[in-house]
C-alpha cells in the first residue's frame, strides 16, 4: 500500500491538504471523495521523501524537508496509541486513527508505513525499529517486551509518561539555560565589537605616540586578535562551522556517544550529578 499526498477542496470549497494510504491513485481519490473531499492534485509519496521526479523534472518538497518529529509530538503519539489499545480498539484501527490525526506530514508517512508492516503480520516493535531516528532503541525495547508479554497497553501507558515528564524537563532546563545563553551571545557580540571597531582606533593612538614597541604581551595578542578579526575574519568562520560540522557527526554516532557520555561520567563534579 502507497502514501499519497494530496490536494483538494472540502464540501464547503476550503482549501485542504494532506496524506491518504491506498492502493493506487485511483483507489486514493475514492477514499478522499468518500471522506469529502475533491481532489485537485495527487501525488505518490516516495519513501525517503522530499524529492520526486526523474531527469530534468525534479520536484523539491522543502516544507517536509525542514519538519522533524519532536519528543512532544512522540509523547501525544505514544499516549494516543495507549489510550486506543487500553480501549480494546484492534491495532490496525488504531494506527489508522492515529494516521488521520497527525498533522505532519512525515509523522504520516512514517506512521503509514508502520500500519502497512503491521497490517503484514511484522511486530509493531519491528516496525517502530525500522525508524530509529524517531523511535529510539528504548522505546523499541519497551514495545517488543509489552509484547511479548502480552501486557502491551501498560507498557505504553509507561512510555507516555516517561515521554511527558521528558518534555517538562526538556522545557524546564531550556528554559533554565536561555537566560545564559542569551548573555553568552550578547557577550560574543560586545567582543566581536571591541575587537573591530575599539581596539583599531586605540592602536592608532599608541602609534601616534610612539608606536607599539615594550607594550605588554597580552596587548600584542589584543591587536593580533583584532587584526584577524578585520582582515581575515573568514578564517574564525570557517573553523567554527567546520568543528561544528564534525562535532555534530561524531556525536551522532554510536562510537562518539559512548564517548561523550564517558567524558560526562569522568568529570567531576557533572559526573556526580549524571
Amino acid at each position: 500500500m502507497a502514501v499519497f499526498e494530496y490536494k483538494g477542496l472540502d464540501k464547503v470549497g476550503k482549501a485542504v491538504a494532506g496524506v491518504v494510504d491506498a492502493d493506487s491513485a485511483k483507489a486514493a481519490r475514492l477514499r478522499l471523495r468518500r471522506q469529502g473531499v475533491f481532489p485537485t492534485d495527487i501525488n505518490e509519496q516516495r519513501k525517503g521523501g522530499g524529492i520526486r521526479g526523474s531527469g530534468l523534472n525534479i520536484e523539491i518538497d522543502v516544507e517536509q524537508y525542514l519538519q522533524w518529529v519532536s519528543a512532544r509530538d512522540i509523547s501525544v503519539l505514544t499516549r494516543q496509541l495507549a489510550t486506543l489499545l487500553g480501549a480494546s480498539v484492534p491495532m490496525a484501527e488504531t494506527l489508522t486513527a492515529l494516521v488521520e490525526q497527525t498533522e505532519k506530514n512525515k509523522l504520516k508517512v512514517v506512521l503509514s508505513e508502520i500500519k502497512d508492516k503491521v497490517s503484514e503480520g511484522t511486530p509493531l516493535a519491528d516496525a517502530l525499529g525500522a525508524h530509529p531516528r524517531i523511535f529510539n532503541e528504548l522505546y523499541v525495547h519497551m514495545v517488543r517486551a509489552g509484547e511479548r508479554s502480552g501486557a502491551l497497553s501498560a507498557v505504553l501507558q509507561r512510555l507516555a509518561n516517561f515521554a511527558e515528564n521528558q518534555v517538562k524537563l526538556q522545557g524546564k532546563v531550556l528554559g533554565a539555560l536561555i537566560y545564559p545563553a542569551l548573555m553568552g551571545l550578547i557577550g560574543m557580540a560586545i567582543l566581536f565589537g571591541l575587537f573591530v571597531f575599539v581596539v583599531p582606533k586605540m592602536r592608532g593612538l599608541i602609534e601616534d605616540y610612539g608606536g607599539e614597541e615594550g607594550l605588554p604581551f597580552l596587548t600584542q595578542v589584543v591587536f593580533l586578535l583584532g587584526d584577524t578579526l578585520t582582515s581575515f575574519w573568514i578564517i574564525p568562520v570557517v573553523v567554527v562551522l567546520a568543528a561544528s560540522a564534525f562535532g555534530f557527526r561524531w556525536w551522532t554516532r554510536n562510537a562518539g556517544k559512548k564517548q561523550w557520555h564517558r567524558f560526562l561520567l569522568w568529570v567531576s563534579l557533572i559526573g556526580n550529578l549524571n
